[in-house]
């Protein structure tokens, strides 16, 4: 089995790399198209904004490929904004459309009172939203 990891200009590709490696699959880190051919599943990484991971990620030609994949029911499974591009948007970057795989939008929407104790994951609550469109959001 091999592994296409998503090389979009940023992320925790190490970390990332080693836990395919470890399960003994083979790993193809991809900055542009050809490198996710031949893949068996692919991994999408994240950390950083949303406008910055599409933006690099569209820069390389990177999603059309990814959109192929899916399509073709290959697995893919995106981590922390890795997975928030698959959907139609985040209010991160609310004029940025993401692949529009997941029809929802990443929306943070509550505040905790602060007395209320949790491990910090680096997001505090995230609301899954049934359809919204980002052009909604955008204000200009």
């Amino acid at each position: 089995m091999t592994v296409g990891i998503l090389d979009w200009g940023g992320g925790n590709l190490g970390s990332v790399e080693r836990a395919p490696r470890r399960a003994g699959a083979g790993v193809v880190l991809a900055s542009r198209p050809a490198g996710l051919a031949g893949c068996d599943g692919i991994v999408f990484p994240g950390v950083g904004s949303f406008g910055d991971v599409m933006e690099g990620l569209r820069s390389r030609g990177l999603d059309a490929p990814l959109l192929d994949a899916v399509r073709a029911g290959r697995p893919v499974l995106g981590i922390c904004v890795g997975l928030q591009a698959l959907f139609d948007g985040s209010d991160e970057s609310p004029c940025v459309a993401g692949l529009g795989i997941l029809l929802v939008f990443a929306v943070v929407m509550v505040m905790l009172p602060t007395a209320f104790r949790a491990p910090f994951t680096g997001l505090l609550l995230f609301s899954w939203l049934a359809y919204m469109r980002p052009q909604d959001l955008c204000w200009s």
